[in-house]
């Protein structure tokens, strides 16, 4: 984490915010996919990881 010490906050919440987006865009992505009877489950937990990345990405902007 030595690399990651001297951002700024507003580039931490930028990349939090990009990893809750793409969570929410894989989401949609996973939901069609289970509508058309494609596998979907990779792509929700895909998603999911992406959620905890960038709430964890934000919470550490806030913490600093």
């Amino acid at each position: 984490y030595v690399m990651f010490n001297n951002l700024d906050k507003r580039v931490r919440y930028a990349i939090g915010i990009i990893f809750i987006l793409g969570s929410l865009f894989g989401g949609l992505v996973g939901y069609d996919l289970k509508n058309i009877g494609q596998q979907y489950n990779h792509i929700w937990v895909l998603s999911l990881i992406s959620l905890y990345a960038g709430i964890d990405w934000i919470s550490k902007a806030i913490n600093k």
